[in-house]
């Protein structure tokens, strides 16, 4: 029975602090938001799509067709990939990552 008059006086306490808050005029723009009259404007950047470098992505006719799916996926997936890129003989290993690096 005591949490009703607590929280009516909460509710008070935050109504009266609220009160006293200082009103601003919706109609005004707020003093960080207004900007100088003779501000450079942002400019505009465009990409063109054409100059960028074309997507990486599956292609059927990366597959090695002269493979069997069944007996070799790893070379069916794999096989032109592999011949056009051979591993060095210094490394163990090839791919893209050692290519970028």
């Amino acid at each position: 029975m005591t949490a009703k008059p607590k929280f009516a006086l909460l509710a008070l306490s935050l109504a009266a602090a609220l009160a006293g808050c200082p009103k601003q005029d919706a109609s005004a723009p707020a003093a960080d938001a207004a900007k100088p009259a003779d501000a450079p404007a942002q400019p505009q950047y465009t990409i063109d799509e054409s100059k960028l470098p074309p997507v990486n992505r599956f292609d059927i006719g990366d597959l090695d067709t002269s493979k069997n799916a069944c007996d070799d996926f790893a070379g069916y997936v794999n096989g032109k990939w592999l011949a056009a890129n051979p591993v060095p003989g210094d490394r163990t290993s090839w791919g893209a990552f050692e290519m970028l690096g």
